[in-house]
């Protein structure tokens, strides 16, 4: 008879009825190889689809809407409608387009914050943040470290003032 093992394949003598292969070894890497063929069987491969995650987490998703909504009815303000550093630095004319600087960053909850909002034009926005020094010595930006703390029991005020609805509960 000839051993059932695929890397063997000797010719022997069983020693009793069923003996399919030559040695101990063999049995043990028939076996070892029948359960691998057999597991290979039994699975089922599907490819899964790599999903990134998320740029944007939801809350900053509706940070940024209700963002829109304020900055859209910010807007309208007669104060907003001229550039802060018009006089200081002689940069724009009336009716020249206009930014929202946020002088203490735009992170968490600062970004809806509209007391902390400044209009700038372009010039004076690129003046602001090529040179930090000149913005901060004139108070149009403020220090990491002298950031107010901004939760949304203090947005809560400012979207009531704007008719802009706040969904989020603290």
């Amino acid at each position: 008879m000839i051993c059932a093992n695929p890397s063997c394949r000797k010719k022997f003598t069983p020693k009793y009825q069923g003996q399919s292969v030559c040695s101990f070894e063999c049995r043990m890497e028939k076996q070892r190889k029948d359960r691998i063929r057999e597991k290979a069987k039994n699975t089922v491969k599907f490819a899964k689809p790599f999903t990134k995650p998320p740029l944007v987490g939801k809350l900053r998703q509706y940070q940024d809407t209700i963002y829109g909504k304020l900055k859209a009815r910010w807007w309208k303000e007669p104060e907003n409608q001229v550039c802060v550093c018009r006089e200081e630095l002689g940069c724009c004319k009336p009716g020249d387009p206009l930014v929202v600087h946020h002088t203490a960053g735009r992170e968490n909850w600062l970004l809806l914050y509209t007391p902390l909002w400044k209009p700038i034009c372009t010039k004076a926005h690129r003046k602001i943040s090529d040179d930090s020094s000149w913005g901060l010595a004139r108070g149009y930006n403020v220090l990491r470290a002298n950031r107010p703390r901004i939760t949304i029991t203090d947005i809560q005020p400012i979207c009531d003032k704007y008719g802009v609805e706040l969904k989020i509960s603290s």
